[in-house]
């Protein structure tokens, strides 16, 4: 057994880092690249916990370090920013040791290559880190209020996965509030909405000014949208879209058909950004770059994300779940 594989050994940020530019070199599929992924932030956790408890003293309470975003739903890419939280299961007055810890997760994050969230959803913030009874009432507060931002809060909920400590309850309370009140599931449906043109008026994929199509926006947020929405009114308590359309299958067969045809997206932006060498590239793909047939093929996968969008909003917009 390797000195990193060893349950009992703490490892260096710098082991950490070095494990994660190695490994990853060798991934073939997108599955593979998320397991390590998981790896490497447990150990970035283990790490960060093991510092700040030599410095700060023993975690005065029970937690659980939760995945956001990509992570959460298992597609990260080759690089990816940080999206976690922290639920602790002490008293409120206990929440500054874990805001503590979850900088140093941050910063470890942030050493490993793990860029900071530009929208600070991280659990070194405050409204990313809290005890189990403040997120209990932060997730009520949301709801009551339904803003904008109260949505997004909680579709970014939605997508939480545990990762380190104890199994976390707030997915089933999130659900068991969120899937029974009508005007939130219309705000969900509403959120989903895709208005953005594709192509050219000759049929050429629409760039940006520099020529290159945002995969992540472009082609896989549509699956990943209706998927997520639909998943919360059906009570599926998965994070990964995979794993959510597996789950409705049978709940709403007319969404069954998109499953093959996300999977091949996540693997076209797998095979077309192996490549890169930082974050800020890892979403783009230059449209001259690909042949006619991947051009063609980006396309169909393209439009069927928006098919996917119309059949969920059309489904539940038709009063299926009123």
């Amino acid at each position: 057994m390797s000195t990193l594989q060893d349950p009992t050994h703490i490892p260096t940020y710098d082991e950490i880092r070095d494990e994660l530019v190695n490994e990853r070199q060798t991934i073939k599929s997108p599955q593979e690249l998320n397991e390590l992924h998981d790896d490497v932030m447990k150990k970035i956790v283990r790490t960060a916990q093991y510092r700040t408890e030599s410095e700060h003293g023993p975690a005065p309470a029970r937690f659980t370090f939760l995945l956001l975003g990509s992570a959460g739903r298992h597609e990260q890419s080759y690089f990816s920013d940080q999206d976690h939280a922290l639920v602790h299961y002490g008293s409120d007055k206990e929440t500054s040791f874990f805001l503590q810890l979850g900088e140093e997760i941050v910063e470890g994050m942030e050493y490993c290559g793990y860029e900071r969230c530009d929208g600070k959803v991280m659990a070194s913030e405050a409204r990313w880190c809290k005890s189990e009874a403040a997120w209990r009432k932060q997730i009520e507060d949301y709801a009551n209020d339904a803003s904008f931002d109260s949505i997004r809060y909680l579709l970014i909920l939605a997508d939480s996965r545990d990762l380190h400590g104890d199994p976390c309850p707030l997915k089933e309370h999130l659900l068991s509030i969120a899937r029974f009140r009508k005007e939130i599931r219309r705000r969900f449906v509403s959120n989903i909405q895709f208005k953005r043109r594709m192509t050219t008026l000759f049929g050429q994929l629409l760039t940006d000014q520099h020529g290159y199509i945002n995969v992540k926006e472009e082609l896989l947020f549509p699956y990943v949208n209706a998927i997520r929405v639909a998943s919360i009114i059906e009570g599926i308590k998965e994070a990964s879209t995979l794993e959510r359309m597996q789950k409705l299958r049978e709940k709403v067969p007319k969404l069954a058909g998109f499953e093959g045809a996300f999977k091949e997206a996540l693997q076209f932006r797998h095979d077309h950004t192996s490549h890169v060498q930082s974050y800020e590239d890892v979403h783009h793909i230059r449209r001259n770059d690909l042949s006619r047939d991947e051009q063609k093929k980006l396309k169909h996968l393209m439009l069927e994300g928006r098919s996917c969008v119309k059949a969920t909003t059309s489904y539940y917009q038709e009063g299926k779940k009123e």
